[in-house]
This record gives structure tokens, sequence and C-alpha cells, in this order.
């Protein structure tokens, strides 16, 4: 599998009251499977708190409020060629989503090379947080 190194999150400047971040463009990720007698593959995502350089957090996985939220939204992904590959559904990042899926194949259906698209962050960031450049590590696994 070969990820983007980056999402390009449009930046969100101080405020005293909570911020919103949509349709955050991830570049596309190519996956190539050769599957004999495996039952197919499925791929997750996970992700980190947001940390700035000064060593400040805001939280990924809360309620967009209080605390910061990374959605992970799927209304614009498509894969190619789809040949009964299932993606994954719209989610946030909670203390109890972890992981959220990203698309699976059974062993019919995946064998081959395989183009994501289109899939996009969504974050909300809590009001009056510490000024600073923040960034996350989203980390894809696939199995």
């Amino acid at each position: 599998m070969q990820t983007p190194t980056q999402a390009a999150f449009k930046p969100l400047q101080f405020s005293f009251l909570p911020q919103q971040s949509t349709d955050n463009p991830l570049g596309d990720i190519l996956i190539s499977s050769r599957l004999y007698d495996g039952p197919g593959w499925s791929i997750d995502a996970r992700a980190q708190d947001w940390v700035s350089d000064d060593g400040n957090s805001i939280d990924y996985d809360g309620d967009g409020q209080g605390s910061g939220r990374l959605t992970i939204d799927f209304a614009a992904a498509s894969i190619e060629p789809s040949r009964g590959i299932r993606l994954g559904k719209t989610a946030s990042f909670s203390p109890t989503l972890r992981a959220i899926n990203i698309a699976t194949a059974d062993r019919k259906n995946g064998s081959g090379t395989f183009t994501l698209e289109g899939l996009r962050f969504d974050q909300e960031i809590p009001g009056n947080q510490q000024r600073g450049d923040y960034k996350t590590i989203v980390t894809f696994t696939i199995f």
C-alpha cells in the first residue's frame, strides 16, 4: 500500500469559538494486492492527538466543542476498479472508536491494483485553544 505523506488541512486561526475545517483532501492511496490463499484484506486508519511545535496538544477523538474531533469523510470517496471492494463509512474518532475502516475486499475481489480517491478529513477544533501550528499522524494498516 502506498499513501500520501500528508493531507492538505486548511489552516485555522486562533479563535475563542469552536471552528471547523472540512473537505481537507488526502491524495490517492494506491493498493496492490496479490491474494492466493488469504481471506482478503482490510485497511483501517488510526490517528493521534494534534500536537503543536510548542508541545501543546488537542484531542482528535473528542466532541468537537470541548475537545477536538477528527472525522474521515467518505462522501466523495471512490475506488477504481471497484470490483466489489467495500468502502468504509464517514465516521469520527472517539474514545470508543479508535480505528476507522477505509476499505475491505474479500479473496474473490481483492487481487489487483486499486486506487482510492477522494478521501477527505474534517476537523473540529474547540475554542480558546493554545496558539500554534498543529499536526497529527494518521496511520493506515492493511491486514
